[in-house]
This record gives structure tokens, C-alpha cells and sequence, in this order.
């Protein structure tokens, strides 16, 4: 019993180092997670997937960048790859954006000023990040702290040493 506490202790720790590394430089680098809903950018980027991006200005991005921006209805975002840049007459940004699956361009230009920068895509961890905001996901969170937690409050050794008679009187 003693081998399965230390290891999921170990697991424990290792995971919280990681969560607290990677909070951590997303402060520090400005990198911020998006979950990759539709099938516009495959198979570069598929369905499921977690895309890192970086904000930067809009001036340092180049055609053929990946990049996340607001969409022109407010709602939400959508990450595309840049096809032409333009400013307009008082100096803005303006970028012409396609999702590679998709046969069209994005029927409006986008006016920036920041961007998220593509960095890297993890395949699944998505669907992982997700279903975290889901109340099964929630309730899942819960029990892996009450496992951990139990892990490090209850100790077998503890209860073993004292004796009956002693719990008793």
C-alpha cells in the first residue's frame, strides 16, 4: 500500500509542477490555449487539438503565419492562416485570412492591432481541455483531488501502530 501512496504522490507533485510551469510561462510569454473546434485549418490543425498562440503586434505577422484573432461579429475567435496583409488610409492592420481545409478566403478582412501568434498544436488535449468546463469534467477534477488528497492525509502506518485497546479506552 505504502509503493501505491508514494507513486501517486510522485504523480501528484509531478502534475502540479507541470500546471504551475505552464501557468507559469503563459504569464510570463503571453501564451494563451485555444481549443481547435472546427475543421477549417486541417490537418494541420485537427478538430480536438490545443493551439498555443503568442500575442504580438499585428506588424510582425507575414503571409502564411497562423494566427488567432477576434471575429468580425464579436463572437469568439477564429484561427486562420494569413493570406495577404493590407492598412488601411489611418495606418491599420488590415489581414486577409483562410482556414487551409477551406476553398475561399474568410468573406471579411480583419482590422488589428495584436494578434495570437500560432506556436504549437497538441493533437486531443482539447477535447481533455474541454471537458474540464463540463460538469462531468468538473466532477472528475474533484475526485482526482479527493484521491491525492487521501493519499497525503490518510496514512495506512498511523492506523496499523495503534492498538485496539488503546482505540477503544
Amino acid at each position: 500500500m505504502a509503493g501505491i501512496r508514494s507513486v501517486v504522490l510522485w504523480i501528484g507533485a509531478t502534475l502540479g509542477v507541470v500546471c504551475i510551469a505552464l501557468f507559469a510561462a503563459g504569464l510570463v510569454f503571453g501564451i494563451k490555449p485555444y481549443v481547435v473546434v472546427s475543421g477549417s485549418m486541417e490537418p494541420e490543425m485537427p478538430v480536438g487539438a490545443l493551439a498555443l498562440a503568442r500575442a504580438v503586434p499585428a506588424v510582425k505577422v507575414d503571409v502564411g503565419d497562423i494566427v488567432t484573432v477576434p471575429r468580425t461579429s464579436g463572437a469568439g475567435v477564429v484561427t486562420h492562416r494569413v493570406v495577404a496583409t493590407d492598412t488601411d488610409e489611418n495606418g491599420a492592420i488590415l489581414l486577409t485570412l483562410k482556414g487551409d481545409a477551406n476553398l475561399t478566403n474568410d468573406p471579411d478582412e480583419y482590422r488589428v492591432a495584436t494578434v495570437g501568434k500560432h506556436l504549437a498544436t497538441v493533437p486531443g488535449l482539447g477535447y481533455v481541455a474541454g471537458s474540464l468546463r463540463t460538469p462531468f469534467g468538473l466532477v472528475g477534477v474533484s475526485i482526482v483531488v479527493l484521491v491525492f488528497a487521501l493519499a497525503v492525509f490518510v496514512n495506512p502506518r498511523a492506523r496499523a501502530a495503534v492498538s485496539p485497546a488503546r482505540a477503544a479506552g
